[in-house]
């Protein structure tokens, strides 16, 4: 009997990690359904053991202030910090953005567009 009662207990788990999953996977479409391409400008990196290093950022969307961080594939460099990198955000909640350190943004006009004061 207790046999059964874990074997029923592992599948209760299974089917609710799957549909924990897809439902994460449905909001996170429909999030990035809609998205702009803004600027922003990266403030620093944060080391995580465990789950990896991430980025941390600045970006002004409809002329509010947003902080924001992403997972990153790249080693902390000192290079990064203070520049302006492309950013794709959610029109329906501009608190779900993705960084592209591969695109670095130089020309002040679009960044003063983008709200930033540029120095």
């Amino acid at each position: 009997m207790k046999k059964r009662y874990k074997i029923y207990k592992l599948d209760y788990v299974f089917v609710l990690i799957v549909l924990f999953y897809l439902s994460v996977m449905i909001f996170r479409d429909y999030i990035y359904k809609d998205t702009v391409y803004t600027i922003c400008q990266v403030t620093g990196f944060r080391f995580h053991r465990t789950s990896g290093n991430s980025v941390k950022y600045v970006f002004y969307f409809n002329n509010v202030k947003y902080n924001g961080s992403n997972n990153a594939d790249v080693l902390y460099s000192k290079k990064f910090i203070g520049k302006y990198y492309q950013l794709e955000v959610s029109k329906i909640d501009p608190n779900y953005s993705l960084i592209n350190l591969e695109k670095e943004i130089i020309d002040t006009i679009q960044i003063k567009k983008a709200g930033f004061t540029y120095d």
